[in-house]
């Protein structure tokens, strides 16, 4: 019996985007409610690894699967993933000195997961490293925009500012993180965007009994 579908979108970076994303872009950036960082440097990034993590307790609280972290895991968590960040694909939305939005992409890392069978030690970080350095493609690794500041056009300056840095960079399309099929806003949002499917997951479950 089916359970669960996943799916994984593309987003050709040479598509062109509909004019209403500029607009809407440029409306939420000068009522200046909210700040958009963006960032050159992993010293400049690391004071809001934690935060944002604190924000995906609160986000991703309903959705399936999804076991909260504690303030340890979180450090644990920045500690151990801040050198493989590409601080350029990283956009934070703060509000008040709290975190309300954020998007952190990383350069496609699967062939140097490939090459080093998907170990890091002793030999897999250069591999992994090397992969960085030469994708072609940013995967959106994780986002969100907190419950009371959805709906407000966040969503659209990250994936926006996120479009534009990986042009800069000279990537050729930005993939999405897994979304389950039934998140319709998250789907919604993806054919605005023109990405079209290129991964589907589907997990089924057989009772033993």
């Amino acid at each position: 019996m089916k359970d669960i579908d996943c799916v994984i979108y593309r987003r050709p970076l040479d598509a062109p985007l509909p004019a209403i994303f500029e607009r809407l872009y440029e409306r939420v950036i000068s009522k200046k409610a909210y700040q958009f960082l963006e960032f050159t440097s992993r010293k400049q990034l690391k004071p809001y690894i934690v935060p944002i993590l604190r924000m995906v307790n609160e986000s991703f609280s309903g959705i399936y699967g999804f076991v909260p972290m504690d303030e340890v895991e979180m450090t644990d968590l920045a500690e151990r993933y801040l050198p493989l960040i590409d601080p350029r694909f990283v956009k934070v939305v703060p509000k008040n000195s709290a975190v309300v939005g954020f998007l952190v992409s990383i350069p496609n890392p699967c062939k140097g997961l490939q090459k080093s069978r998907g170990r890091f030690f002793p030999f897999g970080i250069p591999h992994i490293l090397y992969a960085l350095r030469h994708a072609e493609t940013v995967y959106t690794l994780l986002g969100a925009v907190h419950p009371d500041c959805q709906k407000q056009g966040l969503d659209i300056c990250l994936g926006l500012s996120t479009f534009r840095s990986a042009e800069k960079a000279g990537m050729k399309s930005v993939d999405t993180h897994v979304v389950m099929e039934k998140n319709s806003d998250m789907m919604a949002e993806f054919n605005r965007y023109g990405a079209y499917l290129i991964k589907r997951f589907r997990i089924y479950h057989k009772p033993l009994s």
